[in-house]
């Protein structure tokens, strides 16, 4: 693997962290529900799967490769 592709791989896994937790601290924020759909609980947990996916995606890039 390249510097360069290395380079991009880390930021791309930083980026997803950081948007995963901004996303869980927003959906833990506010409250509200519209149609039955609580919007800020789908926040969040759409924020958990990013976070997660950062996460393996970092694990691949360190001990699989």
């Amino acid at each position: 693997m390249t510097f360069r592709e290395d380079l991009k791989s880390k930021l791309t896994t930083r980026n997803l962290a950081i948007l995963g937790i901004a996303l869980i601290v927003a959906g833990n924020s506010f409250s509200w529900t519209t149609w039955n759909i609580k919007a800020h609980e789908l926040l969040a947990n759409v924020g958990a799967l990013i976070l997660v996916i950062g996460v393996l995606q970092w694990f691949f890039d360190e001990n699989s490769r």
